[in-house]
């Protein structure tokens, strides 16, 4: 709340939040603000399927094909150059 007076009013100023979630999805799935001044403001989520991507959007394109080892027979394509990266130091 706000101070009453404050822009012209004499009321407090009530300001909500209503907020639902899902624990399982950890996913706000809809919220509702509301402030006099400036109005409310909603989120709802829509749409929302819980079955796995399509099994076709995990299949690589035709036109690629996956990385070979340099162990492996054929190597790295010629021009590449192999770089070690290394993480932060314990």
């Amino acid at each position: 709340m706000s101070e009453p007076g404050r822009g012209g009013s004499r009321k407090p100023v009530e300001i909500s939040r209503e907020v639902w979630t899902s624990p399982e999805l950890m996913l706000t799935v809809s919220s509702r603000d509301f402030d006099p001044r400036s109005g409310a403001v909603s989120y709802k989520l829509k749409n929302l399927k819980r079955a796995g991507p399509e099994a076709a959007l995990m299949k690589v394109p035709g036109l690629l094909q996956p990385a070979q080892s340099a162990g492996q027979q054929g190597g790295r394509p010629e021009g590449l150059r192999a770089r070690r990266v290394e993480g932060p130091k314990r």
